[in-house]
């Protein structure tokens, strides 16, 4: 068939749908830049310091003796500061910063509440800070990326507290797509639906009010039912309804 004879189905969104669905994207992005350039600055900055502080850590490594004589320059004290920045400090914001954008893409709304990011993330980097100097004093836990102290591991509680908070918030807030589908159980990727509970229902149901049946295994079972004493099938091949039919010949089967 020629590909210019396949009939196309006209796409159902009209234009106006798709520039209102533009505009939509475009409100909800405009109202989590501030604390998304909030949280992914203080990643950079965190990112810049972990990253001068890898390098100390590698000239150290060359040249021990280097600062020796100064407690909070020693390798011991220098690595675990460099580790936690990385993951606390980089890796945290930033990953928290790219979930605001998407839990406001997501539930379909315009962000709600932006002061609870700010108090969070103002809480998450003075937390991350006083761990940091907390570590380089030599009030380290010990434990491998578990050093900050106690008194930053609470501030750090109560920042990440706010920030759950805030997704429980923007949950309750949440815009679902306007659907003339039945009501039902549905998953859906954008504007398409690709699975629906009460078509595994109607399966179900379909399934126990009709007795479907596989040539082969139910001849075999009413056999069984009419010659309960007859046990020669057990020597020969089962012969469905098909093999009557002469579908299949005997080589093939």
């Amino acid at each position: 068939m020629n590909a210019t004879g396949i009939p196309l189905k006209e796409p159902s969104v009209s234009a106006a749908a798709g520039d209102a669905e533009q505009l939509e994207r475009a409100l909800i992005d405009a109202s989590t830049r501030v604390p998304v350039l909030m949280f992914y600055t203080s990643a950079m900055a965190w990112l810049i310091l972990g990253t001068l502080l890898a390098g100390f850590v590698s000239f150290k490594l060359h040249t021990p003796d280097l600062f020796s004589d100064i407690s909070f320059l020693t390798w011991g004290r220098v690595r675990p500061a460099h580790m936690n920045v990385m993951v606390y400090g980089w890796a945290s914001m930033a990953g928290m910063g790219t979930a605001i954008w998407l839990m406001a893409r997501l539930c379909r709304t315009v962000l709600r509440y932006p002061l609870l990011l700010v108090a969070g993330g103002g809480f998450w980097n003075l937390g991350v800070l006083l761990g940091v100097g907390g570590i380089l004093l030599g009030d380290s836990t010990g434990y491998q990326w578990l050093e900050f102290p106690r008194y930053a591991a609470i501030i750090l509680f109560v920042a990440y507290t706010l920030v759950a908070s805030w997704a429980v918030l923007m949950f309750r807030f949440r815009r679902g797509e306007q659907s003339d589908r039945p009501p039902g159980l549905q998953l859906s990727s954008g504007g398409d639906r690709f699975l629906e509970l009460r078509a595994f229902l109607e399966l179900d149901r379909n399934a126990a009010a009709r007795r479907w049946t596989v040539p082969g295994l139910d001849d075999y079972r009413q056999y069984r039912g009419d010659h309960p004493h007859d046990h020669t099938c057990r020597h020969r091949r089962l012969e469905s309804s098909h093999d009557h039919a002469g579908l299949f010949s005997a080589d093939a089967l």
